[in-house]
């Protein structure tokens, strides 16, 4: 059975996009018996450099653990972000203090926090200092020209790989620093880097909300987790329906994106609760040990079981065709009564 494919890129955000990418990695190493298809990239950016644990994520196949490899994931180091933020008014850090929002000073880097310690202005500077601009729209750049080669799909017979249509998913939790806070510089990046055609660039934004890890979170910081993801999704929400939306990354000497007018971050956009549509809680995996069990782990499994539907199983067709007539939809609306439909 040859099975119709779509060449994908799925970038993950922080700790959640981590580890939704360890278990698509997962479900295609046990499906396929493989991992490394080439029009398939997977690339984590992170603030915190620790692996995806308890619970690991292990294959059904053999038994063995799952985890990214080192050209599918990049750190961003934020042991000098505090001198950063001290020092705003220097020329190399002059086009972030042009978006900071607290010139007042009145939040402090957390000492003892890993990542970016659910601050999302903190996950946003890991990204716009030094050179992290650059180096992370090189990384984009070079993770979507790898599934854009169909010279490496030729030792692949078993797969038709769609050569007209790329899919590009953006994956994170709204909640906390690091993913909250540079989702749509990436999604805008990729944009610049992929292209804005609905037609044969599909970009899909699937966003974890703050009640899948208020079971796990300390009481003081419910109201941030909260608040972060009230934040992302005002910003969303702006983006996705103004017409006034524009959208600039400026780096201290190169403008990486800029758009005016019509281009959304995504063209479709998944949120992802802990509730089923009858209100049942979704358990997580039981884990021996006294550590605290990631909160996102079941979600992170259900987001890695869409993207293999969307674009790597005998469904894919079917996915398509249904995504195909929402955007003629879109594009030829219906008018009833003054109305468009």
């Amino acid at each position: 059975m040859v099975i119709r494919t779509i060449p994908s890129l799925v970038v993950g955000l922080g700790g959640t996009g981590k580890r939704a990418l360890t278990h698509l990695k997962r479900r295609i190493f046990d499906t396929y018996g493989r991992a490394d298809l080439p029009w398939i990239r997977l690339l984590s950016i992170d603030t915190d450099s620790a692996t995806v644990n308890n619970p690991p994520v292990i294959s059904q196949r053999t038994g063995e653990y799952i985890s990214l490899a080192s050209n599918e994931m990049r750190i961003i180091d934020q042991s000098d972000t505090p001198q950063v933020i001290s020092n705003l008014d220097a020329p190399e850090n002059r086009h972030i203090k042009d978006w900071y929002p607290d010139p007042d000073m009145k939040v402090d880097f957390p000492k003892a926090a890993r990542g970016s310690g659910q601050v999302r202005m903190f996950g946003r500077i890991g990204l716009y200092k030094g050179e992290n601009l650059h180096t992370t729209y090189r990384a984009l750049q070079q993770a979507a020209q790898d599934v854009s080669d169909p010279a490496a799909w030729e030792d692949f017979p078993s797969f038709n790989v769609d050569q007209n249509l790329q899919f590009v998913y953006v994956i994170c939790s709204l909640c906390g620093g690091t993913g909250s806070g540079m989702f749509l510089d990436v999604a805008y990046m990729l944009r610049k880097i992929v292209g804005v055609d609905p037609s044969t660039r599909r970009f899909v934004g699937m966003f974890v909300l703050p009640e899948v890890y208020e079971p796990v979170v300390e009481n003081q910081h419910i109201k941030r987790i909260y608040a972060n993801g009230y934040a992302a999704l005002r910003e969303i929400d702006y983006l996705m329906n103004s017409p006034k939306r524009s959208y600039t990354i400026k780096g201290k000497d190169h403008t990486f994106a800029d758009f005016q007018g019509n281009v959304t971050p995504f063209d479709f956009l998944f949120l992802f609760s802990n509730k089923n549509k009858r209100g049942a809680v979704i358990s997580q995996r039981s884990v021996s040990g006294d550590k605290p069990v990631a909160a996102d782990d079941r979600v992170s499994q259900y987001m890695s079981e869409t993207i293999m539907t969307d674009v790597l199983s005998p469904l894919t067709e079917r996915s398509e065709s249904i995504l195909s007539n929402i955007f003629t939809s879109l594009a030829e609306p219906e008018q009833m009564d003054d109305r468009t439909l």
